[in-house]
């Protein structure tokens, strides 16, 4: 055997297993390399902290833009997960559904009707946010970030915090403002 060949191998003749420096440097690498695609993506340019996984949704960069409570932003995401499980549900057909069907035999009815209780409830929270036509546009401001996963235009932010510190306190926390 070669020198070179040696160099690479134990006593034993096994091959050298990398140190522990060797394999977090690799980690490293590839974490960087990863890195470098993700913060590459559109919807990261121009966020105040493009590696922040929040950059990944649209709620997610709403809150993180206009300083949004996290607590906000967690009832806002457990109520677009309860639509997103009743619209599965229901058989509403999804935007970016692949078309699979699943295997199981889903919820219960009763376990349905119960997810469609706390819905209504938590939209009649966020509708009760602001007097007027103006509780309208806080649920579909947060509904528009949430659930259907949609940049708001400026105009709609004060609404959508405002619904989403409704839709908060409905689920029990209390906050006095949405912003940080």
């Amino acid at each position: 055997m070669s020198a070179v060949k040696l160099k690479h191998r134990e006593p034993n003749g096994r091959h050298k297993r990398p140190t522990a420096a060797e394999r977090a440097k690799r980690e490293r690498d590839a974490y960087q390399v990863e890195m470098r695609t993700v913060l590459k993506q559109p919807h990261r340019r121009d966020m105040p902290e493009p590696e922040h996984p929040w950059c990944a949704t649209a709620l997610g960069r709403f809150c993180l833009k206009n300083r949004i409570r996290r607590e906000l932003h967690d009832c806002a995401a457990d109520y677009a997960g309860l639509v997103g499980r009743w619209r599965a549900a229901k058989g509403v057909p999804l935007a970016d559904s692949t078309g699979h069907a699943g295997t199981g035999l889903g919820p219960s009815a009763a376990t349905v009707r119960a997810w469609e209780k706390e819905i209504d409830a938590m939209e009649k929270a966020m509708r009760r946010a602001l007097p007027g036509k103006s509780g309208n546009i806080a649920y579909a401001a947060v509904r528009h970030v949430a659930v259907d996963g949609a940049d708001l235009p400026p105009e709609f932010i004060p609404a959508a915090a405002q619904g989403m510190l409704a839709l908060a306190k409905h689920m029990g926390h209390r906050l006095v403002h949405p912003f940080v």
